[in-house]
This record gives structure tokens, sequence and C-alpha cells, in this order.
């Protein structure tokens, strides 16, 4: 069967951590039956052949070079299964590896295109990947202003584009979809979310950045942790209850409970060590 067409959607609003923008998603037609997109009120099922599975992958390749044109240079993140037991991912990530180097291994490289497609049509890991387009901005400081992401084994391309560049959606699915037929189709999108959590209604006050760190924020501060984001689940150290006074800044020494729940919230595991500092820092 081949790929007919290229479904549509719009969730609204989302946060990716503290960055408003929209969501919005593709669903080539017709897939292989699902049990999720059934219920999501998807019907248009048909037993796929490779070729689909090739159209597939040209689909995808289309949208990360469309949105490369767009935004600028990919950058790829896969949730990866653990390597170590959790202890020792967690000393690994907390020494910063300074341990273990001989014994880690090399990180698997994956093109945009193969780490989408995988997570898209596997539900096993990496079951999640997320494209930011603009790597080279990113690595100065600069927030991605464009994301696509896939999970689950669901083929479904999630595309998250900041207000600023969110406009643009309608020509960027025409664009992607080529000669296919793109229209809007109407089906219980929020069923088939990544269980990943990556977006939010709402500006979260958490956000993880490059070098293994975490902040917090309680609108006029930021408080800064250590963590460990390349294990599986990422985590992020916190000074035990009982040294939190005498490791965190006096204006955040009855918030640990809230800060831990919102930490939780947002998909990080909290790992108390007597080594942990909590400090603040720069917005």
């Amino acid at each position: 069967m081949p790929i007919r067409a290229v479904h549509r959607g719009a969730l609204g609003r989302r946060y990716m951590g503290r960055r408003r923008g929209s969501l919005f998603a593709l669903l080539p037609a017709p897939v292989d039956a699902d049990a999720c997109l059934a219920e999501a009120g998807f019907a248009d099922f048909a037993d796929s052949e490779d070729a689909w599975d090739d159209e597939l992958e040209a689909l995808i390749s289309t949208t990360v070079t469309t949105m490369t044109v767009r935004f600028g240079d990919p950058d790829v993140t896969v949730h990866e299964p653990p390597t170590h037991p959790p202890w020792l991912q967690r000393l690994d990530s907390f020494l910063g590896g300074l341990l273990l180097w001989r014994s880690r291994p090399k990180p698997t490289a994956r093109t945009p295109t193969l780490a989408l497609q995988t997570a898209a049509q596997d539900d096993q890991p990496p079951a999640f990947a997320h494209v930011g387009f603009g790597a080279a901005a990113h690595r100065h400081g600069e927030p991605h202003r464009a994301g696509v992401f896939t999970s689950d084994g669901h083929p479904i391309i999630w595309v998250w584009l900041e207000d600023s560049v969110a406009d643009a959606w309608p020509d960027i699915a025409r664009e992607i979809a080529g000669p296919l037929p793109c229209s809007e189709i109407d089906l219980a999108w929020e069923r088939l979310l990544p269980s990943f959590p990556l977006l939010s209604r709402e500006p979260s006050r958490v956000a993880v950045h490059r070098g293994d760190a975490a902040t917090w924020t309680d609108g006029d501060r930021v408080l800064g942790f250590q963590a460990g984001l390349g294990v599986t689940p990422p985590q992020v150290y916190l000074p035990p209850e009982s040294q939190w006074r005498t490791h965190a800044p006096s204006w955040a020494a009855t918030l640990r409970p809230a800060i831990v729940r919102d930490l939780q919230t947002f998909g990080l595991r909290v790992v108390e060590l007597r080594d942990a500092t909590a400090f603040e820092r720069d917005r």
C-alpha cells in the first residue's frame, strides 16, 4: 500500500521548557492497524509493505530537509536505554565520567532521519527521538526555534514551532507533503502524545541545560542543580532534606517539597547526594 495522503493536526499552545510555541502533527495514510490510533478516531488502515517503509523514510527525510532549510542545522536527541546499573549511572554522571571513561561505550551516532524513523516504527529503544533545528545557535545558548519528534512506534511526525515562527505551519506542512493531499483531520491527538515528557500547557518551572545541569525558578529567581541527563530516566542531584538549609540559598529554605514535586513532574528522577548543592544562578 502506498502512502496516499498526509493528514495534519493542530494541538494548540504548548511550552517547551519556558518557551512558548504551538504543536502540530503529520500523519501519513494509510497505516498499519494501530489500537491507539483507532481509539483516537483514525480509521484509514491497511497492511504495509516494504515500499511503505521507504515512503515513510522519504517523508521524514523531507521533513528534516524542510526544517533545516528554514531554521538551521539539526541537533539529534534520542532516549537511550541504560548501559550501566542505576547506581553506576549516577556515579558516572556526577563525576563527569572521570572514573568510568574506559568502560563507557561510545554514544550511538544517528542521523536525524534514522533517529526519527526508528522511534516512529519501533516501540523498543530508542522509543523517543527529538530533532531541534538551529544547532549552531543552540550551542551558543540560543534555544531551538523549531523541533520535530517521534515516539512509541507511532508513525506521527510531531512538529513544535516557537511563537515567532508558528504562522509558517501551513506552508511547512504543504512543503513536506509535496504532491500528496494534505488536509486537516480531527482526531483525539492528546491520546497520542509521546509518553516522554517534553511539552506542557503551562510554562515549566524546570529546565534542563547542556553540561548536565537543571534549574528551577519561582518566577523571579533561579536555582541550579547538577544533573545526569545521559541516563534513563534523567536524574537531578539534591542535598538531603537534613542538609537542604545549609546547601541552598536562604530564599529557598522552605521550598524543597515544591521543588522536588516540580522536578519529578518534569520527568527527572530526584537523587539525594550529601555533596550536592543548590546554587543561585542567573536567569
